[in-house]
């Protein structure tokens, strides 16, 4: 869901951060995800941002 409102979106900044749970929370007594998973997410978060954002950096310097 998160690619596809990205996809949609275009935001200009994104913060990606992985999920850390914190002792004595609701959060901390959820299944947690995979380092490797994590980190395969992140990628392609990044990859998708990075195509687009670099599309749109190519139009403004050409508008000016």
């Amino acid at each position: 869901d998160t690619l596809k409102i990205l996809k949609l979106t275009k935001p200009e900044v994104i913060n990606i951060s992985r999920f850390a749970s914190r002792p004595k929370t609701n959060a901390s007594k959820l299944k947690q995800i995979d380092t490797k998973v994590m980190k395969r997410r992140t990628s392609k978060l990044t990859k998708l941002y990075n195509s687009y954002y670099r599309k749109k950096e190519k139009i403004d310097l050409f508008s000016t």
